[in-house]
């Protein structure tokens, strides 16, 4: 929602809101509406990243728009306590939506990109996190690979296993922008930092809670970084982590 102010702010056209829930992105339009311009509009589209029919169909009707679509904040995130299967794609929950949905979405975007052929480039954000730096990644010593995630016997650590989507985003992000040109579209990777009123760690307990209230910062300023790096940013960061509005390593 932060970030969405502040895109409005800054006198985007139109803003669409990408929800799982269509009620509540109809009620987050509401709270949005009286900040609207006259030449401004939000819309609200149904995209469930645990449905890869839900993320190919949100692509197609984004390729559909004219104008195209010129900025793509992907946000979505999760880190569940426990181990959990996603019954329709039969993968772990964490990495179908931090890793195999969100990258799904990316390539899919792309190919809106080039149909529409435009002078200017795309935008492509994915929230990120700083905990992809502490990721163990035990599952990069088994072969094939991406099964280690989907295997409930492996050790489970809730924290870890988050890192390592993360980290999986981040490896995904500086390889493909050695094959995407940034003429066609900027792609980077940002960290909003840890921010408290998200729902991401809602899981893990009381104790987190209040680590997170006591550490962390209001999304308000984690939005920040992201609508940089979405909007000021250039072909300089392609293919890079941002964090603190900063090129890092």
């Amino acid at each position: 929602m932060d970030c969405s102010r502040q895109l409005l702010k800054l006198g985007l056209g139109k803003l669409i809101l990408a929800v799982r829930d269509t009620a509540k992105g109809e009620d987050a339009r509401g709270s949005l509406t009286p900040m609207l311009k006259p030449d401004q509009a939000i819309e609200v589209w149904q995209l469930d990243y645990a449905s890869y029919d839900s993320v190919v169909a949100f692509a197609q009707r984004g390729e559909d728009l004219d104008p195209r679509l010129d900025i793509a904040i992907l946000n979505a995130g999760v880190n569940r306590k426990d181990f959990h299967v996603n019954p329709i794609t039969g993968h772990e929950e964490d990495l179908q939506t931090n890793y195999l949905s969100t990258v799904l979405l990316v390539l899919l975007l792309l190919r809106g990109f080039k149909k529409a052929n435009t002078s200017s480039p795309g935008r492509i954000v994915i929230v990120s996190s700083d905990q992809a730096a502490w990721a163990r990644f035990e599952q990069r010593h088994q072969e094939p690979m991406l099964p280690a995630f989907d295997d409930e016997n492996n050790p489970w650590n809730p924290i870890d296993h988050y890192a390592t989507t993360k980290l999986l985003g981040q490896l995904f992000v500086a390889e493909l922008a050695k094959r995407v040109p940034p003429s066609l579209a900027v792609i980077n990777c940002a960290n909003p930092g840890l921010c408290y009123g998200s729902q991401i760690g809602s899981e893990l307990g009381i104790m987190a809670a209040v680590f997170i209230r006591l550490v962390g910062h209001t999304t308000d300023t984690g939005a920040r970084t992201i609508v940089h790096a979405a909007t000021k940013l250039g072909e300089g960061s392609h293919g890079q982590y941002v964090e603190e509005a900063k090129l890092r390593p």
